[in-house]
């Protein structure tokens, strides 16, 4: 699997992968990686691999703005969003939201 850029990991307990897919996303050597949690039958070669999820930050919100209908309207044309949080910082104290947004591929990078 090593030669087609494919790795395997195995948790023991369930909480450490809903911890992994859910709460960060994930970069090795400055490139994302895409992680898909894996049924015991799946095969590899069926699996959808055609999008990744990405974090879209947006930074000092008007409070009365800073709630998560607003941060999903306003990233409504970016694709479907699966989370969306909205905290502020205490380095800083700035106001800041995140969403995430699964972003599909479908021959949007293929050049011709």
């Amino acid at each position: 699997m090593e030669q087609l850029g494919l790795y395997v990991s195995t948790f023991f307990h369930d909480r450490d992968v809903l911890r992994v897919i859910n709460d960060d996303l994930w970069t090795f050597n400055r490139q994302a990686l895409l992680l898909k949690q894996m049924k015991l039958l799946d095969r590899l070669g069926s699996m959808d691999m055609n999008g990744m999820e990405i974090w879209v930050q947006i930074y000092k919100l008007p409070m009365g703005f800073m709630n998560e209908k607003v941060v999903e309207q306003i990233g409504n044309g970016i694709e479907k969003n699966v989370k969306t949080t909205c905290r502020v910082l205490r380095t800083c104290g700035s106001n800041i939201c995140e969403s995430r947004y699964e972003l599909m591929f479908e021959n949007r990078f293929i050049s011709k």
